[in-house]
């Protein structure tokens, strides 16, 4: 991060400086972990994202610890043991107590068991495509089961690809439970078309309609996040009958 850049007699700078390469570190850990404990890496790919996590963190047990079960795993006991004594080495020399069986030490409970829901949620999701009355083919899934629950397209979704965001994953998982949890892409991103002559807000609210009439919803709640809320409210206003309640 800014590689070469300095001034040395500008504490401010400095102070910003180290800042930034800090985000910029537990950013690029937080990315790791993430790919490390993502159900379908294999072992033998955890294996490469396991030696740069402990390169950039040496002193983590926890990417020690899954770097030597995942080395014993593939049958790499001498690797392992390398592993082992290294970070017993380095331990010791930061002050740190060593622990004596690394092959103890795991992921937070809460990590691997987010992300094993997470994975579950997006095999269960049943994604389908309508078309809305100017001939744009609108992508939308629905999850879990349960009364209906809509949430209102906002502005770059992607239907998959936002059960990995640190944003919306639990959110999502939330909503889920004991409903019908329904999103689409909003056209012009996600699986939505993305070449389109009308991106207005008229043909938002559209899209909206085309969707709850797809899936022959008479009445349910509906969900507005961003510029969702703004399209939640037009098609509640004109379509007051069908909608319970408004969040």
């Amino acid at each position: 991060m800014l590689d070469g850049l300095d001034l040395p007699q500008l504490d401010a700078y400095q102070a910003w400086l180290a800042a930034e390469r800090e985000e910029v570190l537990q950013l690029r850990l937080s990315v790791l972990e993430r790919i490390t404990l993502h159900p379908e890496t294999s072992d033998r790919d955890a294996v490469k994202w396991l030696r740069q996590w402990q390169s950039a963190d040496p002193s983590s047990e926890q990417a020690a610890g899954m770097l030597v079960r995942t080395l014993k795993r593939l049958g790499r006991g001498d690797e392992a043991a390398g592993v082992m004594s290294n970070y017993q080495r380095i331990a010791r020399d930061t002050g740190l107590s060593p622990v004596d069986d690394l092959s103890e030490v795991g992921p937070p409970p809460s990590a691997t068991e987010t992300a094993t829901t997470v994975h579950s949620l997006l095999k269960r999701q049943s994604i389908g495509f309508c078309q809305s009355a100017d001939g744009v083919r609108i992508a939308y899934a629905t999850v879990g089961t349960g009364p209906p629950l809509v949430k209102a397209a906002n502005w770059l979704n992607h239907l998959e690809l936002d059960w990995q965001s640190h944003i919306w994953s639990k959110t999502f998982q939330a909503l889920s439970d004991g409903r019908t949890f329904i999103r689409y892409d909003e056209r012009g991103n996600g699986l939505s078309d993305w070449e389109v002559d009308d991106i207005s807000f008229e043909a938002f609210v559209r899209d909206l309609e085309t969707v709850v009439d797809a899936l022959r919803l008479e009445r349910f709640p509906l969900l507005g996040m961003s510029q969702g809320c703004a399209v939640s409210i037009a098609y509640a206003v004109r379509h007051p009958e069908r909608v319970s309640a408004l969040y």
